[in-house]
Order: C-alpha cells, then sequence, then structure tokens
C-alpha cells in the first residue's frame, strides 16, 4: 500500500501541462513510461479552488483518488481514496474541507458518480449520498454531530485530519460536544439519538449488510448473499461479523466471517478468511480468545494445525520477520524435521535446516532470540561456523558477527556500527585472544590471550569512567573519573594493586544501595580513610558524586567517621564514630515513594532519638533514680513521659511487668494512663517504633543509656531484622542480666484482665494466665530459672 504521501513534482509546472501524462516509479519519483510504475493523467480536474488528483496503476487500474488545494499540493481536502492493484480499496483518510467548495464528488472508474459529500462551515461533513447506476441509492445527515437517515458502508468518524496542522499535537480536529473536547462521545451525556442505519451494498445494488444503530448500541444487524437471500440475523449468544473485499465501498465478495457462540461461561469462535472466488483459505477456531487449531487451503489442499495455551502444539506454521518467512512443523509442542525460512517479496531461501528433540541440529536458522534477529550455524546441535545478528527484522547489514566451533567462539568477531566496522577480535576455545570487545557499557582489549585493558563508559555520554590496566591477567591499575574527593580536588583518582588487592590509592570496593559507591584510600596495603556523602544530598547526581565525608581507620577499625552496613533490601544503617566508639547511627528506610531517617544521639550521658518523617523525638536521660523517657511533637511540645507517682500492684488501670533481675523475680508497676496518651497518637502522628522505645525503656528503669544505646545499634544491626515491623518480635534487653518473662493488666475495677501473673511465696510460684478477666491455667514450680517457659507454654496452649 501506498504511504499517504504523494509525490506532486511538476504538478503545475508549464512542463507538466505541456505534456499529458505524468510517470512515476516503484518510489514515486517521475521517469519515462516505459520504466514506470505509475501514472498520473494531464490536466487534472479543476473545481473551484481545487483539483481532483487521479493517479493510476501501470495497467491502468486506479490507485488514488481525492481532492487537494491547487495552490498547494500537499494538503488533501475532504475524503482521500487507495486502491490496490486489483482495484479494491485499500485506504482512506477523512480531512477538513475548510475550501470554497462545499460539495465534493467522487468517481467510479467507469466515470459515473459514485458520491457526493456535502460540508458544513466547520469543513465537517453534513450530507452524504452514495450512487449505483447514476440513481441515488442511500443518504444521510449529520446534525449536530447525530446521525440521522442512512450510511454507506458506515457512518463517518467524528474525528478529522486538518491539514492545516502546525505540529504533530494538532494532527486530528476533536469536535466539541457541549462545551467538551473529546474523541469518544459513548461517555457525553446528550439527548437520545435518533436512530440510524449502516448498509453495506453488494456490487449489484443489493444489501449484503444492515446495521440498525442508536444510542451507540447496535439494535439489529442482518447480513444477505448476493443473490439476496438471508445469511444469518445476530442475537445475543450468536453473533457473526463479515467483511468484504470492496470497490468504492460496494461489497464484490466476501473476504472474512466470524462467528461467536456465548454460553454463561465460555465463547468460542471460528473465523474464516477467503480467496477473491469465495473459497476458504484459512479457518481459525478459538476457545475464550485462544487459538485452537487453523486450517490452511493452498490449491484446494487443507493443512491443519493444532495450538496449546495459544501457541504453536502440532502441525505446520509460519512466522514472519521482517520481509522473512519461517516455515515449520511441530510435534507434541516440539520442532521437528526441515526448516525454512524465506524472502516474502523474491521468494528467495535464506536459511534451511534441521530440527531435532525441538532444537536446532544442523544447518542454518534464521531465529528471533531476546528480542534479536539472528542467522544462526548449527552442527551436532552445536553452533558452528559464522553465526550473525542483526540490528533490525528490516536491516539486512549485521550488528555483530562471529566463529564458532564445536558450541564455543573460535575464530574473528566482529562488530559494526552504521553498517561499519567498529570493533574486532580474536576468540579461541571460547575465550577472547585478540582485539577490542565491547559489551554494553564495557570495552575489552586483549593480546595473546591476555587481558591488557578495562573500560567502564558513561551510558549516556559514551564518556570513560573507570579505566583498568593489567599485566598477566592480573589487574595493575584502576583510575577513575566518576567522583571528586572534596578535600583532594583531582581531575583523575588512581588506586595500584599489588597481587590484585589494594595496594596504594583509592580504590571503590564496596557499593551500598545498589548505586553509591565508597571510596577507600590505602597506603601500602592498609586502608587508611574511606570517603562517602550524605546520599540525600545528591539524589540526582547517579553519575557523579562529590565526597565531603571522611572516616579514618588504624589497625583497620574505624576511629573517626561513619560506618555504613546494609540490612535488608530497603534499610540502610549509617552509624558514626568519635575516637573509636560509636556515638550516632542513622536508620534509612527506603520504600516505593518513601523515604525516613531515625536518627540516635548520644552526647553527655543523654540519648536522644529523632524521627525525619513526622518531626517527632525521644528523649532519654538520667533521672535521680531512674531513667527520664519523654516523647515530643513535630513542636517540640512534650506528649508523655514515664515521671510519676509510684503505683501500687493492682490498681485500677495499671499494669505489672514481670522480669527477671540477676536471676531474681522482680516486678514494675505501670498507670497504663502513661501509655495511653501515647498510644492514642501512634502511626497517624507518631511513628510505632517510638511505642516500642517508649515501652521497653519504661519497664526497665534501671539500666543505663549506654547500654541502651549499644543495644539499639546491635538490635538494628540484626541479621534476622528484614523490615522495622519485625522489631515487634524483638526484645529490648538493656542489660545483660535483665529478662522481661510476662506481664498482667488491672481492669477499671482492678481485677486482672488479661496477662500472666506470677506470685513468689517462698521457693514456690504460682503462674494464672487471665484471658476475659478468667483464669484459664494455673501451674506451681519451685525453680526461678523455668519461669520463662513455663510462661511461653501456657500460652502457646491457649493458641
Amino acid at each position: 500500500m501506498r504511504i499517504f504521501i504523494i509525490h506532486f513534482l511538476l504538478l503545475f509546472s508549464a512542463t507538466s501541462f505541456s505534456q499529458d501524462t505524468i510517470y512515476f516509479d516503484k518510489d514515486w519519483k517521475e521517469t519515462t513510461k516505459q520504466n514506470s510504475s505509475f501514472h498520473r493523467p494531464l490536466p487534472l480536474k479543476k473545481v473551484g479552488d481545487l483539483v481532483l488528483l487521479k493517479d493510476y496503476y501501470k495497467d491502468g487500474t486506479l490507485q488514488f483518488q481525492g481532492y487537494i488545494y491547487s495552490n498547494d499540493e500537499h494538503k488533501y481536502v475532504g475524503d482521500v481514496y487507495w486502491y490496490d492493484n486489483n482495484g479494491f480499496d485499500n485506504g482512506f483518510r477523512q480531512n477538513l474541507n475548510k475550501s470554497s467548495v462545499k460539495e465534493l464528488t467522487y468517481y467510479n472508474p467507469n466515470g459515473s458518480v459514485w458520491k457526493k459529500i456535502t460540508y458544513n462551515k466547520n469543513g465537517e461533513k453534513s450530507n452524504i449520498v452514495v450512487y449505483f447506476n447514476d440513481k441515488e441509492l442511500i443518504k444521510g445527515e449529520i446534525k449536530n454531530h447525530e446521525y440521522i437517515g442512512y450510511f454507506s458502508p458506515e457512518k463517518p468518524k467524528l474525528n478529522y485530519d486538518n491539514p492545516f496542522k502546525k505540529n504533530e499535537e494538532e494532527d486530528r480536529d476533536i469536535p466539541l460536544v457541549m462545551g467538551v473536547q473529546t474523541s469518544d462521545y459513548s461517555g457525553i451525556s446528550k439527548e437520545k439519538d435518533k436512530v440510524y442505519t449502516q448498509i453495506t451494498y453488494w456490487d449489484n445494488g443489493k444489501k449484503a449488510k444492515e446495521e440498525t444503530i442508536s444510542n451507540y448500541t447496535t439494535l439489529k444487524t442482518i447480513f444477505w448473499d448476493k443473490a439476496g437471500k438471508l445469511i444469518t440475523e445476530n442475537t445475543e449468544r450468536a453473533k457473526t461479523n463479515i467483511e468484504y473485499y470492496t470497490r468504492n465501498e460496494f461489497a464484490v465478495a466476501i473476504k472474512s466471517k466470524k462467528e461467536t457462540i456465548s454460553t454463561n461461561n465460555s465463547y468460542s469462535s471460528t473465523e474464516t478468511e477467503y480467496y477473491l472466488d469465495e473459497k476458504p483459505a484459512k479457518i481459525t477456531k478459538r476457545i475464550n480468545g485462544d487459538k485452537t487449531e487453523v486450517s490452511l487451503f493452498v490449491d484446494g489442499k487443507e493443512n491443519v494445525s493444532k495450538y496449546k495455551d495459544d501457541k504453536p502444539f502440532d502441525g505446520f506454521f509460519s512466522d514472519t520477520i521482517g520481509d522473512n518467512v519461517t516455515i515449520y512443523q511441530m510435534k507434541n509442542g516440539k520442532i521437528i524435521d526441515e526448516v525454512i525460512t524465506k524472502n516474502s517479496e523474491n521468494n528467495q531461501i535464506i536459511a534451511k535446516g534441521i530440527y531435532k528433540d525441538g532444537t536446532p541440529d544442523n544447518g542454518l536458522f534464521f531465529l528471533n532470540v531476546n528480542d534479536k534477529v539472528q542467522l544462526l550455524q548449527y552442527k551436532n546441535q552445536k553452533q558452528e561456523g559464522v553465526q550473525k545478528i542483526f540490528v533490525s527484522r528490516w536491516n539486512d547489514n549485521p550488528e555483530e558477527e562471529f566463529e564458532m566451533k564445536n558450541g564455543l567462539l573460535d575464530g574473528y568477531r566482529k562488530i559494526y556500527k552504521n553498517d561499519s566496522l567498529t570493533y574486532q577480535s580474536e576468540y579461541k576455545n571460547g575465550k577472547p585472544f585478540a582485539g577490542t570487545i565491547i559489551e554494553d557499557n564495557i570495552k575489552e582489549i586483549y593480546k595473546n590471550g591476555y587481558l591488557i585493558q578495562k573500560e567502564e563508559f558513561d551510558e549516556n555520554s559514551n564518556r570513560t569512567i573507570v579505566l583498568e590496566t593489567y599485566e598477566n591477567n592480573q589487574i595493575k591499575t584502576k583510575t577513575y573519573r566518576n567522583f571528586l574527593i572534596k578535600e583532594k580536588p583531582q581531575s583523575v583518582y588512581t588506586g595500584i594493586f599489588k597481587n590484585e588487592k589494594p595496594f596504594e590509592g583509592y580504590f571503590i570496593n564496596e557499593i551500598i544501595l545498589n548505586e553509591i559507591p565508597l571510596v577507600d584510600y590505602y597506603e601500602k596495603g592498609e586502608l587508611k580513610y574511606q570517603y562517602s556523602f550524605d546520599f540525600m544530598k545528591q539524589l540526582d547526581n547517579y553519575n557523579f558524586h562529590e565526597y565531603d565525608i571522611k572516616t579514618t581507620f588504624k589497625n583497620g577499625k574505624i576511629i573517626d567517621g561513619i560506618e555504613y552496613s546494609e540490612n535488608g533490601r530497603n534499610t540502610l544503617i549509617v552509624t558514626g564514630y568519635k575516637d573509636g566508639k560509636p556515638n550516632t547511627f542513622d536508620i534509612n528506610i527506603f520504600a516505593m515513594h518513601y523515604f525516613n531517617r531515625i536518627s540516635f544521639v548520644l552526647t553527655n550521658n543523654e540519648l536522644t532519638i529523632k524521627d525525619l518523617e513526622k518531626n517527632t523525638s525521644i528523649k532519654i536521660e538520667k533521672n535521680t533514680t531512674h531513667l527520664l523517657v519523654s516523647i515530643y511533637d513535630n513542636n517540640g511540645k512534650l506528649i508523655t513521659n514515664n515521671q510519676q507517682k509510684e503505683t501500687r500492684e493492682a490498681t485500677p488501670n495499671s499494669i505489672t511487668f514481670y522480669f527477671l533481675e540477676n536471676n531474681k523475680l522482680k516486678k514494675e508497676i505501670k498507670n497504663m494512663n502513661e501509655f495511653e496518651v501515647l498510644y492514642d497518637k501512634l502511626d497517624h502522628e507518631i511513628n510505632p517504633l517510638f511505642g516500642l522505645i517508649y515501652n521497653a525503656i519504661s519497664i526497665q528503669p534501671n539500666s543505663n543509656i549506654q547500654a541502651i544505646f549499644d543495644q539499639f545499634i546491635k538490635v538494628f544491626k540484626s541479621e534476622n531484622l528484614e523490615d522495622l515491623k519485625d522489631l515487634e518480635n524483638l526484645s529490648f534487653n538493656f542489660s545483660d542480666n535483665y529478662k522481661l518473662i510476662s506481664s498482667l493488666r488491672y481492669d477499671e475495677n482492678g481485677k486482672p484482665e488479661i496477662g500472666a501473673k506470677i506470685t513468689e511465696n517462698g521457693n514456690e510460684y504460682l503462674v494464672e494466665l487471665y484471658i476475659d478477666k478468667k483464669i484459664k491455667t494455673q501451674k506451681k514450680i519451685t525453680s526461678v530459672s523455668e519461669l520463662s517457659e513455663i510462661v511461653k507454654e501456657i500460652y502457646n496452649k491457649q493458641e
């Protein structure tokens, strides 16, 4: 089919009018009659400020008809039509008509009138009349974007191409309906449509198909054969759709027929494609949309192919890649026997080979592997000989060509760019031997089987960012161009290796968050410094970073600076050190479209914890008798703390915590009002983690701040912690001598409500489990060391 572009060379020149025909070659370049594929008779028919352009194939078959502006041959007016070399309809475009000629007439090949279209002042269609044997056959009207009457073969679209477009975004003129701009009128609320009818006529003037439509709903569809006999009428469960070979939109023969049968739970369809003589060419059967069987008819012979899960399974099949068609046979889901690929234009054989057990065995194969078109040679199921990989399915020149022996790269390998040789290398027994190899953004240079240089390129600019040199296949130096160290600005940074280990200079040995490298500095094989930066300040610098944070090492341990450790894929722990001891650490949490940082700072025996997202904080400090824990809101206002009057056991709305300290049973009693103030704000105003921390410290008043800070580091670096939610299952034990065993909550009347109560009587301990204010289990033991296991046991029995 000819592309929607017409070459109008010499269309209105004096030379053109001095001859009666212009001849064009297959590319629509002007040529001689002898070498022509198309021709255009002159002069063109002039209609007002328009001309009617008609082009023909070499044998005189109409190829195109449509109106153009006489002063601008590149602008179409109204409808334009294309035809194939058999004279059948082959393309159509609807354009606005902004000319002074408001009625356009179209013609049949014999010169009789086919159609007249009238346009309104906006250049849109208002009336369409179709003729048969010079008599009016059918007439339709469009008013305010409503369809009235009869249209053949269908109503016009509401969208028009605009010949006066300024850019691609104006490629379509979209009309306004009730002040709303839309390309789909199904969602627009307006008055009820008038009923209209779409009719396809046979070329003998009889009806082939009739659709009655109202409010965008098809009310009825009927089909007739060429003699006027009823074929079928669609129902809710059985629907038929027929497509036709048409000439000026009159049906000449059936092109395809699709019949769909629906049940409550599924549907099946059979689509038959026909030759021009209406003999079947192809029958496709589907169940619930999945192809199950295809029958092809060639020279009266039927070939049936079976499908499974909508994929070729048994029979003969063909795949088209660009201009090439591959024909193959399958049995039980595997390709077997001979496979042939031919060029569809000249029927030339591109590849021919034999499959065995579903894989290429011997010969040449044209394949689509990993979305790349490849021409591969095989011998005894292994690649052998010259192999080619192509830029695209339409380009005959390869982007890569290489030799293989016994399934291994062996021989030359060539890389092409813009059809020119760019890199060439040599392989031996599957390994690089000499030349340049480039894979993605890495280039390697080999000599006599040894790697001597490797370059890494920036993906966007092709600039070298890392250069490595090698001796005897061992890395010698590594030079970086993708970062800057603020205290030592240089254009490049080089590291020297010894026995393939960092020895002197700068090295990237670790990458955090899968993309942020840390820079190490070595002297005589010893790590001296590590450089980093606050990644939150350089989130957009993917290819170049400025390092302004320095960490100092001594004997492999951090003296001053920060340490990075990843805990799971979504959490990064950043620990700060001073004089060899940690004094700060940040928990950085990443998720889709989310980031938060919880910071811990230890100063002067006071620990402050801040939540970046909610801008709240916890302060832990030493009081006269115990630890004081305070939580502050985003304005620095106190929400709650654990400084309260002494609470007696069994006080209404209290909770008793039982724990072992130095292997002795002890109790801590808290008023629940202290916790209720906090719980009301959890999630919405306060991070749930703050609630866990507050609870843990409040019931361990005899701990010390350093122990708490150290335990936090230990917990958050735990390999078992993959998500902050897991903290609910972790106990914050800030002393090795402390172990929480159970708790018991009392109701508003001071009665046990839920939990495990432990009563000590000399050397005997009574454990009572309360649920819904009732004792569910009682057990006595004589050993304090058994308390923890007994409490777990009685809880588990209730689950």
